[in-house]
């Protein structure tokens, strides 16, 4: 067996997101075959440590759980019970638990009231994640569509497709799907109020504004002591979208500056992505 060591923060993320994939798989109050089936995927791509410390207790009580393919409420209550009981001694950051509360959700290829009310609360609840990824991306998705009614059935598929990837349940987890098209967008993907500092910070565009040329929104960025990059990198502290005044996104059209956005946010790089009113708003206050 491999000598694989493992960070506390590792160890952690892994029982937060257990947790929180069986909070989405409950939400709505039914088990359904799929959602059993995304905690079979979860076993399995944590099966390597079934006889390594913490995680052997776990997987096993998992592992015997859907062994009957029925997920019962004790058995569920078990599996609650040993990840608060981790968490509880070595504490947690509830990202894991949000990454997991997602997938879970949308585990069984659906989106009802119920389950997006709960995601709701809980983005409502965990205010103090903004400005973290995923957080920022679900709670635009949230704040936008208040209700599922307002979800296309395409906007849906493409919404539990991106709630997966976040636990790797999906077979190819990446930013991009084949859903993602000029003609097939997505709304949400900026940050809702977000707190932009622009003095020594850094911001990089895309996109093209309705309102004001690039050169005019960079000199005012430059007027009140902010600083402009046209490509990304680690130095960005915020990526702006100009959209010509349309609250829309697609991945096709923004394409190589949003995702390299999200595959920074996703590595833990604090980049936010603000939409140009947010950030016109910001240079108003600070001029």
């Amino acid at each position: 067996m491999k000598n694989l060591f493992f960070s506390r923060e590792k160890i952690v993320q892994t029982f937060e997101t257990l947790q929180g994939l069986i909070d989405g798989i409950r939400a709505d109050g039914k088990i359904k075959n799929e959602e059993v089936i995304a905690l079979k995927s979860w076993v399995k791509a944590h099966n390597y440590l079934e006889m390594r410390r913490p995680f052997n207790d776990i997987i096993n009580i998992v592992k015997t759980a859907v062994s009957d393919h029925v997920l019962s409420e004790d058995e569920i209550l078990d599996i609650k019970y040993v990840c608060k009981k981790f968490l509880d001694t070595y504490g947690g950051s509830k990202m894991g638990h949000l990454h997991g509360f997602a997938s879970g959700i949308a585990s069984d290829g659906e989106l009802n009231e119920v389950e997006w009310k709960s995601l709701a609360k809980w983005i409502h609840t965990y205010d103090y994640l903004r400005g973290s990824w995923p957080y920022d991306e679900i709670n635009a998705l949230v704040h936008k569509h208040r209700s599922t009614l307002d979800l296309s059935s395409e906007e849906k598929e493409i919404i539990i497709y991106y709630f997966n990837d976040f636990c790797g349940l999906n077979k190819n987890s990446s930013l991009t799907h084949p859903l993602n098209e000029p003609n097939k967008p997505i709304t949400g993907i900026c940050a809702v109020c977000p707190d932009i500092e622009v003095y020594e910070r850094t911001f990089c565009l895309t996109g093209e504004s309705k309102k004001y040329s690039r050169d005019e929104i960079t000199d005012k960025i430059f007027e009140c002591g902010g600083i402009y990059k046209n490509d990304m990198s680690n130095l960005i502290d915020y990526l702006v979208v100009c959209s010509e005044g349309s609250p829309m996104w697609i991945y096709s059209c923004y394409g190589r500056k949003v995702e390299k956005a999200i595959a920074m946010r996703k590595a833990g790089h604090p980049i936010q992505i603000i939409h140009e009113f947010d950030l016109l708003d910001a240079l108003e206050d600070a001029a």
